[in-house]
């Protein structure tokens, strides 16, 4: 087996190995570049930012204070470089392309543990529709996605001092970023918690959810409502509950016929990953399955798989875990490429 650690290849299989990591590094950049785009939905963020920035405040309307974002976090990274460019389109693509590749690349050198499973994984998110399309398009995901490399860098190498409090401290700013993203990653926190100590761990958790509670309390204070107005009127429709979890099995429905290769990947790695018994992986699998079923129930999305590329990402990080061989014959031909 090859490991990511270049301490155990021999020269031929390390550069093997870098070259094709560089390689799908290269043409994932180049997939974003050439199907980067911009949603509406995007454009009622940067209204928000440029208010921000012009100094009028985080609002839609200068003179009402309404959180008309699903994401403060992302909002607030984007005012940054907006406010050196003052230009909205390109600024927010560069943001998003450079978070993507660095999830990507996080993907592959610090969470993988074999070539062969980041490779795999690298490829299933290149050629999955809703991770790429998602990887830019303004939303909030680029984001996500490298939120959830960081947390599980942090999550598989538990060892250094002062790490559940920074993995409470990603868990916090999954949240700020969306909070319902915190379903993937909160049974992973619990549970390594609970395995450290109770005691131990809630003083960590205290620290590091400090962000989340920072910025609830603004919201509150600020807006009046701990959560965006879209939730509000989301949980007003009158609609039966029911029919809201018929509209979500339509939208996974929707991106089985248009991208079977991300709930196809998805389903393969996490049945992988409970069917190796590493209990390590469980958590997050269980993650994925809370949030698919979060999305059926609330009526899924308008944008088909807008709320898959971050599930899938986590599946492709469980499955980039598994040691799996690596040929020595696929090594011999592309090094001799």
């Amino acid at each position: 087996m090859i490991k990511l650690d270049s301490g155990g290849l021999a020269p031929p299989e390390l550069g093997a190995h870098v070259f094709l990591r560089a390689s799908l590094l290269g043409l994932f950049s180049i997939v974003l570049v050439r199907t980067a785009w911009m949603c509406d939905d995007a454009y009622i963020t940067l209204r928000t930012v440029d208010n921000l920035v012009s100094g009028f405040g985080p609002r839609w309307n200068v003179v009402e204070r309404v959180q008309t974002y699903t994401h403060p976090l992302w909002m607030f990274v984007l005012a940054v470089p907006y406010s050196v460019t003052r230009e909205a389109y390109f600024t927010t693509l560069a943001v998003s392309m450079l978070a993507s590749v660095a999830a990507m690349w996080l993907l592959m050198t610090r969470i993988a543990v074999s070539a062969a499973g980041a490779i795999i994984g690298a490829v299933v998110l290149t050629f999955s529709r809703a991770f790429v399309e998602f990887s830019t398009s303004g939303l909030e995901n680029p984001l996500t996605h490298l939120l959830l490399a960081i947390f599980f860098v942090l999550y598989w190498h538990p060892s250094r001092a002062h790490r559940l409090t920074l993995l409470w401290l990603v868990t916090a700013l999954v949240m700020v970023n969306r909070i319902d993203a915190g379903l993937l990653v909160l049974p992973a926190a619990l549970v390594r918690t609970y395995r450290t100590g109770w005691l131990e761990g809630a003083k960590a958790a205290a620290v590091g959810v400090i962000p989340l509670v920072a910025w609830e309390l603004f919201s509150i204070v600020y807006y009046g409502f701990p959560f965006p107005n879209t939730a509000y009127a989301k949980r007003s429709t009158g609609i039966p509950p029911g029919e809201v979890a018929s509209q979500g099995f339509a939208f996974l429905l929707n991106s089985a016929a248009n991208d079977p290769l991300t709930l196809l990947a998805m389903g393969v790695f996490v049945s992988v990953a409970l069917a190796t018994g590493a209990r390590v992986s469980w958590p997050i699998a269980f993650g994925i399955v809370l949030y698919v079923v979060y999305v059926v129930r609330v009526g899924g999305d308008f944008m088909s798989g807008r709320f898959l590329s971050a599930p899938l990402f986590c599946a492709a990080a469980l499955f980039a875990r598994f040691e799996l061989p690596w040929s020595p014959r696929f090594t011999s031909a592309v090094t001799a490429t």
